[in-house]
């Protein structure tokens, strides 16, 4: 399985959604602060909603809800960060 990693659902729609629909026959989900849901399951198999406060620099309770999404979601999957913010946090 692969996990798109972002700390803003907008990054996962504009510049990789149309990434995911070329590659339907992969399971792709997407891993991030769900504000269009609908939109994000358009494109995606499984949007996992990842509560993150974007406006603080360092969210110690988003560090540990994204650790708790991978250590649900198996550690042995491919997780592709999109950003610097959640590839520090990841």
């Amino acid at each position: 399985m692969i996990y798109y990693v972002a700390h803003w659902d907008k990054i996962l729609l504009q510049s990789r959604g149309p990434i995911v629909k070329y590659l339907a026959t992969s399971k792709i989900n997407a891993i991030c602060p769900i504000k269009q849901k609908n939109e994000l399951n358009s494109f995606y198999n499984q949007s996992i909603n990842w509560k993150i406060d974007k406006t603080k620099i360092l969210d110690i309770k988003g560090i540990f809800n994204l650790a708790s999404i991978i250590k649900n979601n198996g550690e042995q999957n491919i997780y592709h960060i999109f950003t610097l913010k959640s590839g520090i946090y990841l």
